[in-house]
């Protein structure tokens, strides 16, 4: 994909219409690239070719009136530069910092359903706010999620990830994925 554009323009911008409209309004087909790439990523996707991912970006920039929600439905056709997992799981994004998973967590807590304990974290997940987060941010997501760029988010301390992507903390402390978005996705 080559250089990877300043990331105070990229990596902060929501994934939301408001994100979509500031890094298309940039008319960078790489800026764009980034960003559907982020966008892929809280899917619970990856992107398997980036010279094809970049000429998406160009092509999608060419169509006048474009938004974020056409961009998340193009990619929900499964384009074959991406790859979809059944097994993708809501984690603590590594990207976050520790600081705002706790938020995150302390917020999760307080807002949890009847069904759902915050004291069920197992002490090997305990260790730090990234594995106490992969454990809960699952299980919340298997139990209330349907949207991951909205369920799996968490204020930007989450993100619906592939398998492939997580580390082996983040494999270790959550639960696969809701097969009910695998099946509508992959």
């Amino acid at each position: 994909m080559g250089p990877r554009p300043e990331p105070l323009t990229i990596d902060v911008v929501p994934l939301t219409q408001v994100g979509f409209a500031e890094i298309a309004a940039q008319g960078s087909a790489l800026r764009l690239a980034v960003f559907t790439q982020r966008v892929v990523e809280h899917l619970g996707a990856k992107v398997n070719d980036e010279a094809a991912l970049v000429d998406f970006a160009e092509e999608f920039l060419a169509e006048s009136g474009r938004t974020f929600s056409n961009l998340v439905v193009a990619i929900s056709y499964k384009p074959a530069w991406t790859t979809f997992s059944a097994d993708a799981r809501c984690v603590a994004d590594p990207a976050a910092d520790a600081g705002q998973v706790g938020q995150a967590i302390s917020w999760l807590c307080g807002h949890a359903p009847a069904n759902f304990s915050c004291e069920d974290v197992p002490a090997s997940c305990a260790e730090d706010a990234f594995s106490t987060g992969d454990w809960l941010f699952s299980r919340w997501y298997n139990l209330v999620g349907e949207d991951p760029l909205q369920d799996c988010n968490f204020g930007g301390a989450a993100l619906y990830a592939n398998p492939e992507l997580l580390s082996s903390r983040a494999a270790q402390c959550s639960e696969a994925g809701d097969r009910r978005l695998g099946e509508v996705l992959v």
